[in-house]
Parts: structure tokens; sequence; C-alpha cells
């Protein structure tokens, strides 16, 4: 009987590099969004983009060398280089069952870190479909070090937290589909381009990634805005300039909804008195997330 460790590192040690196109690849990571058969997420759209570590790098210094002895496949704001990574599916192992692994031009060079690729990733890799071939994400270089780029909790964060509070499943990050339908109402508006996008990001299975429920918002609905950081809050100003949502300050009359990052514990006054009116509380990206959708719906002619 063979050793099935032996076996699990001879996938990644003969992984080969896939025969695409790495150019186009690029272009889907620089532009933040879907192009031909590269499933690209906005990861540059999302504010501050923060970089993670990659599991098991350790084991892979020499292709992780020849590939930063290459061209770079782009930089980002800071200047730094960064070059494109496929998510594929792994092996399970006596650490992690669900393991999604990222090659490279230069070969296997590492995994998802655990708590991405628990959360749903790992099912989202292996059912992607005849649509999207590959799932491209940016790979930095920070320090000298290889890591994985990842939305920073002080945008418009697009993975949502589970805490594993359900039986049998771990604390870990899940795709939002929704939010990444806003980002991109963000950038685009409510134009034909962004109905393109929302037609495709629908062609994307619903496996291992959260839909948010639409919000159905009406003339005259207006939000009072309690935000923290400059990012989320200009981006629900835009997007309630784009949808006409109205920004009402103080709860001089209840508003329909309220959104803020905090809650009842926290003592602020406005969570309490909106609590106590019975009025919801939304995080920003999931009231972000909520009003993409229901503008998808009126907007997109595929939806039902």
């Amino acid at each position: 009987m063979g050793d099935d460790r032996y076996d699990k590192y001879a996938l990644y040690e003969t992984k080969r590099p896939p025969r695409l196109s790495w150019s186009n690849a690029a272009k889907a990571i620089a532009e933040g969004e879907p192009r031909g058969e590269f499933f690209a997420l906005p990861w540059w759209q999302s504010g501050q983009v923060r970089w993670r570590w990659i599991w098991g790098a350790h084991h892979n210094e020499s292709r992780i060398k020849k590939l930063l002895a290459a061209q770079p496949d782009g930089f980002d704001d800071d200047g730094d280089p960064w070059y494109v990574g496929i998510l594929y599916p792994g092996l399970s192992d006596e650490y992690v069952s669900d393991v999604v692994g990222i090659v490279t031009r230069a070969g296997h060079v590492g995994c998802v870190w655990p708590n991405l690729s628990n959360g749903g990733l790992s099912e989202l890799v292996r059912s992607m479909g005849p649509e999207f071939k590959h799932f491209a994400v940016p790979l930095g270089v920070k320090d000298g070090e290889l890591l994985m780029a990842f939305p920073h909790s002080s945008g418009i964060n697009f993975f949502d937290w589970d805490d594993g509070e359900s039986p049998g499943a771990p604390a870990a990050w899940r795709l939002n589909r929704s939010k990444v339908l806003a980002l991109y109402l963000l950038q685009y508006g409510p134009t034909q381009k962004w109905q393109r996008l929302v037609d495709r990001l629908d062609t994307v299975p619903d496996r291992g990634i959260r839909i948010l429920s639409a919000l159905p918002f009406s003339p005259g609905y207006a939000i009072l805005k309690d935000t923290r950081h400059d990012h989320e809050s200009r981006a629900v100003d835009r997007l309630c300039q784009l949808t006409g949502i109205q920004v009402q300050f103080g709860l001089q009359g209840p508003p329909d909804a309220v959104v803020s990052r905090s809650t009842s514990e926290s003592g602020r006054r406005i969570i309490q008195d909106a609590e106590r009116l019975g009025v919801p509380i939304y995080r920003p990206e999931t009231f972000l997330g909520m009003a993409a959708e229901e503008m998808a719906n009126r907007l997109g002619s595929g939806r039902p």
C-alpha cells in the first residue's frame, strides 16, 4: 500500500503549470473582474488590500524563487510586484479537509490558508462549471515573501466571516457574491457593462458562496448612515446616489434602515434608538450587497 502522504506531496511536486493565456489571466486580475475563461474578483476596488500567508510555501521555495525571478504580471498601489496564481482542488490531509492549491507559471507554490479554503472556496473551485475554467488570484511580494491578496476590513470585504456556530462548520471566510455585485455597481453604475457582469456572475454556481436577499427599497426610502471608515462611507453615499436612496441625519423621523457597524452592545444611542423603534440595522457592506441584488433584479432581464 502506498504512503498517502507521499501521494499528496507528489500531486504538488509534479503539478505542471496549466496551459492557458497567462497574459489574459493577468488582465482579469488587473481589471478585477471576470474576463473570458478567467474568474477574478475586484481585489483592488475593495478599498485596501492586505496580503495573507500562503500555506506550505516553505515547501516550495525553489519554485517561488523561480517565479520571483521572472517578470511580474503587475504592480500594486505600493509599487510592489504581483504574479498570477490559479486556484485548483488540492488533496485533504490530516490538517485540512478542503484544500485549495495555488499554481503559477513556475508550478505549485502552496495552498490557500485553511480558514479561507474551508469556508466554501474549495467547493466553489471544484464547481466553477463551463463558463469559467480558471480562478485567477494575485500573489504579491512583501518583504521578499510570496503572499495572496485579501480585502482589508476597513474597506468593502466581499468575504463574510462565519464564526463556526453552525453544527460541524469551521470558523472560516465565505465569498459573498452580492457584495461583489455591489463593488461593480459602485464602479460602473447601473449600466450595460454592469448588467453584463451581473449576467456572468449569475452563471457562477451558488455552491460555497453566500447570496444576500434583495433590499426592496422604494421611492422615498431613507437610511441613517453611521459609518466608521472613509471608504465605506463614500461607498454608501455613492450607492445612494445611484439608486435614489436618501441619506438622513439624526432620528428626527424614523429612517427605513440604519447603516452601521455598531451593535447594541456598543452603547451608541443611535443604535439603541433604532432598536427601540424597530428599525433594521445593516452593516455597510451588507447594505451595499442587498441594494445591489435589488438593482440586479430590476435591471437584469435574465433574472426571475
